[in-house]
């Protein structure tokens, strides 16, 4: 269990919190925590992983206050930073025994780095070098790193930034499978780590929540929101000035607007985009000029 109550974060020299009374319970399971860049996700991460301290407020992880009970809190989390940095010249093995003896662990660690290599399915590359591992590979090492003092909660933050879609797709699956016995927090920008993984999400907007529940109740905010239309290139910058554009693709002339299905991004869109413009209503109808190549978008209104 992840408790917050009213947490808050100042930086010494900003304007604004980063994190303005944040409450949050996360009972367990694959959690996702969504929201643009620069809005507050770090920070709540560093306070959970006991790096930074709440300036107000709140914040236990299993029972233990992120105040009082770092060594505690420590001893049971696992955490995959946004930026995490391995030894190149070191293989794979010897970068996970170095940071075991930095943890304390002792003679179990050998147990403990094949353990956590056969997870992530890294145990064929063991001995090579981290500078020759693809991108992915050094990410999944992260993850192992995590793992080696059996965390009951896992921290990861942007995980799969700069991965191809491949490599992000068994990222996914990674987690996925974690979350069946420990508690993940899922930290990103991208809606789709998040649809792929989690049943459960919150949406940071300026450092405080805007939405909570489950990743189909998300969904459902963009009911009623979401059309898509046939126009011409030159159309599209008055239609983003209208709405949010969620998607354009190159499609035959002829379509009228239709309502379309949302998706977890368009209610991700919805929440995060709220604000002035046009109503909640379809776009203008009829079918556009095709006298240049059609485009198809998928618009939330604001």
């Amino acid at each position: 269990m992840i408790e917050m109550e009213q947490v808050s974060k100042t930086y010494r020299g900003a304007r604004a919190p980063a994190l303005a009374e944040v409450s949050l319970a996360i009972p367990g399971g694959a959690f996702g925590l969504l929201g643009p860049n620069g809005v507050g996700k770090t920070t709540l991460m560093r306070i959970l992983a006991t790096l930074v301290a709440p300036s107000a407020g709140r914040a236990l992880v299993a029972g233990h206050d992120v105040r009082t009970g770092r060594a505690a809190i420590r001893g049971l989390l696992g955490f995959l930073p946004q930026d995490f940095g391995f030894y190149p010249r070191l293989t794979a093995y010897e970068n996970l025994d170095y940071l075991a003896l930095l943890s304390g662990l002792g003679r179990e660690r050998r147990a403990r780095i094949e353990e956590a290599l056969q997870a992530v399915n890294l145990q064929d590359v063991a001995r090579a070098r981290v500078g020759t591992l693809s991108g992915g590979m050094r990410q999944r090492l992260g993850i192992a790193q995590a793992l080696l003092n059996h965390p009951a909660v896992l921290i990861v933050d942007e995980p799969t930034v700069g991965l191809d879609p491949s490599e992000r797709m068994h990222f996914r699956t990674l987690l996925a499978g974690l979350a069946a016995c420990t508690t993940v927090l899922l930290s990103t920008h991208i809606v789709a780590d998040v649809a792929s993984t989690c049943t459960d999400v919150a949406v940071l907007r300026q450092g405080r929540i805007v939405y909570r529940g489950a990743t189909v109740g998300l969904t459902a905010r963009a009911g009623g929101l979401v059309w898509g239309a046939t126009v011409t290139p030159a159309q599209l910058p008055a239609i983003e000035q209208a709405c949010t554009v969620a998607s354009a693709t190159a499609t035959p002339p002829g379509l009228a607007v239709v309502s379309l299905e949302p998706t977890l991004e368009d209610g991700y869109l919805a929440v995060v985009e709220r604000g002035a413009g046009v109503p909640h209503t379809q776009p203008g109808g009829g079918n556009a000029a095709a006298e240049l190549e059609p485009r198809t978008f998928a618009a939330v209104g604001r």
